[in-house]
């Protein structure tokens, strides 16, 4: 009773069976998006082989693993090994599969090779790879992007606008010694950028360097006379003005070019950006 009571109180619910139908949609592509690997994985759940017992989707086994352990069935595949007993996903593809006996370019209505529990019910891409687990991965990846730089965007909003309108244009004040270590620390977080290490150890030293060097810059004397004021306020709109004189997706362009890191991560951040 209290989940249905929460259910009719979303925005909208009560206007008519359209918008209930859409809450159901982006309820169901929700789940998809969540549960994608327990939906669309060529792992299965569970599998036996020789009497030994394995849960691939839930450990790190693999078909060269299987392999090596039983040799009688090298090489051990999971969509043609004949397990003693198996439970796969319910799309047993995952959206790198490429299936050589079904091909590529396979329509849905086209005859397929393989048994109804393996079929391809959106059929293949042009490396015959399963479309409908292809979507799926997608979605998740569609939704993570989206929602995650919305809420970066918030918070990063939210942060600089209480900043600008707290302090205004002479509420803070710094001195030059603030504003050199401020350009240094500005250069040394450019050469930790470009340096031939992992993303994510560039991420952790980053970190790490804006947290000593925020700390240091609150600490050192601020107290003068001949202090000059920050125009936060005009700073903070005067960025955002050029950032709306731009395209949103000509800036994303050249800054994923430019970036030495690649990846979805990237691209959310600068979405929220």
């Amino acid at each position: 009773m209290r989940i249905n009571h929460y259910i009719k109180q979303l925005p909208g619910w009560r206007l008519g069976l359209h918008v209930r139908l859409a809450w159901c949609f982006i309820l169901l592509v929700g789940i998809i998006a969540i549960l994608g690997p327990l939906i669309a994985n060529e792992k299965p759940f569970y599998c036996k082989l020789e009497g030994a017992y394995y849960f691939p989707m839930f450990s790190s086994t693999t078909e060269a693993g299987l392999s090596a352990k039983h040799p009688l069935f090298a090489p051990v595949d999971w969509s043609t090994t004949p397990f003693e007993s198996i439970v796969r996903a319910p799309i047993p593809y995952s959206h790198f599969s490429i299936d050589l006996k079904t091909g590529a370019n396979v329509s849905p209505f086209d005859p397929q090779p393989v048994p109804i529990r393996m079929r391809h019910w959106l059929g293949t891409d042009s490396l015959g790879r399963d479309v409908l687990s292809g979507m799926i991965r997608g979605c998740r990846i569609s939704l993570l992007i989206g929602l995650g730089s919305m809420l970066l965007a918030l918070i990063i909003g939210v942060m600089f606008g209480s900043i600008a309108a707290y302090w205004g244009n002479k509420g803070k004040r710094v001195s030059w010694l603030q504003i050199l270590f401020s350009c240094l620390l500005l250069f040394i977080l450019l050469i930790v950028l470009y340096l031939p290490i992992g993303w994510i150890h560039r991420l952790i030293i980053s970190m790490l360097i804006l947290t000593v060097g925020i700390y240091s810059f609150w600490k050192l004397d601020d107290s003068g006379k001949k202090n000059i004021s920050l125009p936060l306020d005009n700073m903070i709109m005067g960025v955002v003005s050029i950032i709306d004189g731009f395209p949103a997706m000509f800036i994303i362009i050249i800054l994923v070019s430019i970036l030495p890191v690649k990846g979805w991560l990237v691209i959310l951040l600068l979405i929220a950006l």
